[in-house]
This record gives C-alpha cells, sequence and structure tokens, in this order.
C-alpha cells in the first residue's frame, strides 16, 4: 500500500506546498505554512506496528520541510513565510479507524480491513486530545518554532533515540521504542 499512503503523506502536501508557497510569498502581510508530521517522522522509522510506508512518507515530510525553510531562508523570505511541523505522537482521534480510512479510497484501491476495536481504545487511551495537540501546536507557532509536538518535549525523546543510534553506531533495533506492542 505504499503509494497510497505516500501519495496521501507525502505527495498531497508536496502539492500544496507547490500551490501555496508561491501565493503565500507575494502576500505583502506575514504567512504562515503548517504541515502535520509526525513524531515518527523524526524516531527510528517507527515502533513495531508502525509500516515502513508510514514512516518513510514522515520522514520524508521531515526532509522536504528543512530544505524548504532553507530555500526560505536563502530567498529571504524567512521573516515573511513561518514554516511549522506538527510532528504529533499518539492522538485520541477518529484517525484510529481504518475501516472509516478504507471509506476515502477508490473502489478499485478498497482492502478488507479487519477492524480491531480493542486496538483503536487503547491507541486512543494512549493519545493526547485533539484540543491538547491543537493548544500546544499553536503555542510553538507563537513562539516561532520549526517543530512543534502534541507533548512538550516528545519531539526531541523522539529525535534523541535516532541519534542515539547513529552517534553509537548501533542498530535501530537497539534504541526503537517498544514499549507499542
Amino acid at each position: 500500500d505504499w503509494r497510497w499512503v505516500l501519495d496521501v503523506n507525502l505527495f498531497g502536501v508536496l502539492h500544496g506546498l507547490q500551490v501555496f508557497t508561491p501565493a503565500i510569498a507575494k502576500q505583502t502581510r506575514p504567512g504562515l505554512i503548517a504541515v502535520t508530521a509526525s513524531d515518527r517522522g523524526l524516531d527510528i522509522g517507527g515502533s513495531p506496528g508502525c509500516t515502513a510506508s508510514y514512516a518513510t512518507s514522515k520522514h520524508g515530510l521531515m526532509g522536504m520541510c528543512e530544505s524548504l525553510e532553507g530555500e526560505l531562508a536563502a530567498k529571504n523570505l524567512g521573516g515573511q513565510i513561518q514554516l511549522s511541523i506538527l510532528c504529533p505522537g499518539l492522538v485520541a482521534s477518529s484517525l484510529w479507524n481504518a475501516s472509516k480510512a478504507e471509506e476515502q479510497r477508490l473502489v478499485s484501491d478498497k482492502r478488507t480491513i479487519n477492524y480491531k476495536k480493542g486496538q483503536q481504545q487503547f491507541m486512543e487511551s494512549l493519545g493526547t486530545s485533539v484540543s491538547d495537540t491543537i493548544d500546544t501546536f499553536l503555542d510553538g507557532v507563537t513562539r516561532g518554532k520549526f517543530i512543534c509536538d502534541s507533548v512538550p518535549g516528545q519531539a526531541q525523546e523522539s529525535f534523541g533515540r535516532r541519534a542515539e543510534y547513529i552517534a553509537g553506531g548501533l542498530m535501530p533495533s537497539d534504541r526503537r521504542l517498544t514499549s507499542m506492542l
């Protein structure tokens, strides 16, 4: 299902950036580009159960936005356009209802999903509320942060696992978060 995940999570954002970034740059007042990635884009490809396609799409968003930030700065647009990326962890929302997501697919791409209500309830019980996620993100935007998380410090913790295995010459599995299983 790589194509569908990358089309939605990576190329959907890319197409939006291609359309709206030039329009925001032409404005006479400051603008904001807000992108939703995931803490899986900062971590070691995600915990077990996180699909490779999802982790790849979120890592791709991080690289794309880091590059865009550099391009905006090189064109002296950094003061005019703020770029902020929301990198939430688990959020208690209906996003975890996989069968609901399947309804958005083209008929030819639909899959049969074994919907597990217990799994959804587990994820939602661990997740940050949508309102708290939004409040934390908006606080980060107000402070001019590039990477904003849903729980203060979570982005640094996620990236820390990645940095630790890279700096230590370790295997990703040596530092991957396994508590989600």
